[in-house]
């Protein structure tokens, strides 16, 4: 079960919080490069997890994201069909069986 939204944003913040952002050049690269500092290795995991979430729920696909209806499943995901309902077929097999269950049990 997905937490409460205000509960996973709060989540978010808290990692993200502690890692200091420094922004360095490779002169080989194309573009400066974000390097995070932290007191851990867990919490630079961390941090770049929290970073990568809110770049991708604040990033140009946020309006088609999705939480995935199916029972038990927990994930979020891309919506590119207009007519996608699931996160993948399995999620969609796995309600479907579920809806086909709970109709026939209470007759």
């Amino acid at each position: 079960m997905l937490p409460p939204f205000p509960e996973a944003l709060a989540a978010v913040n808290t990692a993200a919080a502690p890692a200091l952002r420094l922004l360095e050049w490779d002169r080989e690269g194309p573009r400066p490069e974000y390097r995070l500092v932290t007191k851990s290795d867990v919490d630079t995991v961390k941090a770049g997890l929290a970073d990568a979430s809110i770049e991708f729920f604040g990033g140009p696909q946020a309006a088609q994201i999705r939480v995935c209806p199916a029972p038990r499943c927990v994930r979020y995901f891309v919506k590119s069909h207009p007519r996608q309902e699931w996160c993948s077929v399995a999620c969609g097999n796995r309600a479907r069986a579920a809806r086909h269950y709970a109709q026939h049990r209470d007759e």
